[in-house]
């Protein structure tokens, strides 16, 4: 039966345990002047090699051939090891045998003499797991051990032991593995296994491991399954990403862009369309939360900024706090949405969202992006002039390099001086029942203009018209703030002077009653949650 991968290629020397060279010296030097303890505790986290160095361990103490304290790995005694079925290593699993009852019948079997080598080994995997009651009855064999008996105990979680447990081991703290000790150990496999891999493709498996041989093993597994056993095949980085759910590199960088030069309505598109095809949301918030420490690194410590710092540290925020609301949100997507907008500012209250959403072509020189057509493929810069953050400019984008036109600057103007028409003309003196009637068509109007606003609008509720004043039940605070910004009044003034023949002005009022009526027609409505979200 084939073997996986992690326990195929088990450490079988010291030798062979990568990153733990001072605790394997130690071990190494016991073994040879015969200084053995009567009980090890190795602690650290999974994947380091606790339990294969205590299968060495086992292994030197047990060999009659060792050299300068290594096994020979050649010997009856080593292969028993090897194959596991050398009698006198007792490998117990704690988290499945933690009673008092297991350790009794350790303690019973515990001073019968060995039966083919020097030593009895006692290898006690998770040793946290072990009950209060198993941990007193452990502590006295652990005191008093017979001569020929070593205990060596794993755990992943050392403050769980008693401290009387502790007291009377000699203990070994494993560290995570680098990425070179990572590197040397699956350029290993990879040669046994005859396998080619791209250094940028092995690259992205050694940073699944975070630190840990065996989960980069099984992800190395993981990937040649997939593709390593082709004849001639030479695996790259897209084959790993494929396999792993990542999104790519220029993805990544696409996106990080776009909110960077606060575009929301084309971060949004990218994430929906990433997620439809596959892309695991989870591992994309890590990869760009890995993209913005990356920067805050470079611009900190070499000095070399790509991006603002405040902006940087702002960004590690908020999808760190996606991150987290992702483990429970009912619309996994919906928290990665959330940090977009809230990273690329309220766009209903940006007038230069207002004016530049619609018409993508009128393009502020100054501070639009720069972008070039690269066969095809839309390559972002980030917008060095930006210097604030809490007031985006969203540009649209072209796939050709131009500068603003004597004609597009005029249609700037114009459109301003048409809104201060509005503002100077006649109020309206339409009632209530006359403007319902023209509701529909002021909606139409405000979804070729600025669809966030078509978007508040529609969910709020005209209570009267008077005056020339709308007033307006809205759902929440945030339509409120948003609806009555000077910049939505100026352009709902256009609207209604275009509609109806004179402006009105807005103003609102928060009635929760609006979310029960919605509740009513739809009981899986996510109007809590979106409440929630946007007002803590």
């Amino acid at each position: 039966m084939p073997q996986v991968l992690y326990r195929k290629y088990r450490s079988q020397t010291f030798a062979e345990i990568y990153g733990q060279g001072l605790i394997t010296k130690v071990l190494k030097q016991a073994v040879e002047n015969e200084k053995v303890a009567h009980a090890y505790l190795f602690n650290g986290p999974r994947g380091t090699g606790k339990t294969s160095t205590a299968r060495v361990l086992a292994k030197a103490l047990n060999c009659p051939n060792t050299k300068e304290g290594e096994p020979c790995n050649s010997c009856s005694v080593c292969d028993a090891i090897n194959e596991s079925k050398f009698i006198d290593l007792i490998e117990i699993d704690a988290a499945s045998n933690r009673g008092i009852d297991e350790i009794r019948a350790l303690k019973e079997k515990v001073g019968f003499l060995p039966a083919e080598g020097k030593f009895k080994i006692y290898i006690i995997d998770e040793v946290h797991m072990l009950t209060i009651e198993a941990f007193n009855a452990l502590l006295k064999t652990l005191e008093e051990p017979p001569e020929n008996v070593v205990f060596i105990l794993a755990t992943t979680e050392v403050h769980k032991l008693p401290l009387t447990i502790i007291s009377r081991t000699q203990r070994f703290d494993f560290k995570l593995a680098n990425n070179q000790n990572l590197n040397k150990k699956l350029s290993r496999i990879l040669k046994e296994e005859g396998i080619q891999f791209e250094d940028d493709a092995l690259d992205i498996i050694i940073e699944a491991g975070n630190g840990s041989f065996r989960d980069a093993e099984t992800v190395l597994e993981k990937v040649i399954s997939s593709y390593g056993y082709q004849k001639d095949k030479v695996i790259n980085r897209e084959d790993v990403e494929a396999v792993l759910g990542y999104a790519s590199s220029k993805l990544v960088q696409e996106l990080f862009d776009y909110i960077y030069n606060s575009q929301i309505d084309n971060a949004i598109k990218l994430l929906n369309n990433s997620e439809q095809e596959g892309v695991n949301l989870l591992q994309l918030v890590k990869q760009l939360l890995e993209k913005a420490r990356v920067e805050m690194y470079t611009g900190i410590v070499e000095g070399k900024a790509n991006y603002e710092l405040r902006f940087i540290s702002q960004f590690i925020k908020e999808f760190t706090d996606a991150s987290n609301a992702l483990k429970y949100a009912l619309i996994p997507i919906l928290p990665i949405e959330i940090a977009i907008v809230k990273l690329g500012g309220d766009s209903i209250s940006s007038p230069e969202i207002i004016h530049t959403r619609p018409e993508p072509k009128h393009q502020d020189a100054v501070s639009a992006p720069k972008v070039q057509s690269i066969q095809g493929q839309t390559e972002i810069k980030p917008n060095p002039e930006r210097t604030e953050i809490s007031k985006p400019q969203i540009i649209g984008s072209s796939s050709k390099d131009s500068k603003t036109s004597d004609a597009e600057i005029s249609n700037d103007s114009n459109t301003q001086e048409q809104e201060k028409v509005a503002l100077n003309g006649a109020e309206s003196q339409i009632n209530r029942e006359e403007l319902l009637t023209k509701w529909n068509d002021i909606l139409d109007e405000a979804k070729q203009i600025n669809p966030h606003l078509a978007a508040f609008l529609a969910k709020a509720k005209i209570v009267s018209v008077e005056s020339g004043i709308l007033s307006l039940d809205v759902p929440f605070a945030l339509h409120k703030k948003a609806l009555e910004q000077n910049s939505t009044t100026e352009r709902f003034a256009v609207i209604t002077q275009k509609i109806i023949g004179g402006t009105l002005k807005i103003k609102c009022q928060v009635n929760k009653d609006i979310l029960k009526e919605e509740k009513a027609d739809d009981q899986n409505s996510n109007s809590d949650l979106v409440e929630e979200i946007f007002m803590g």
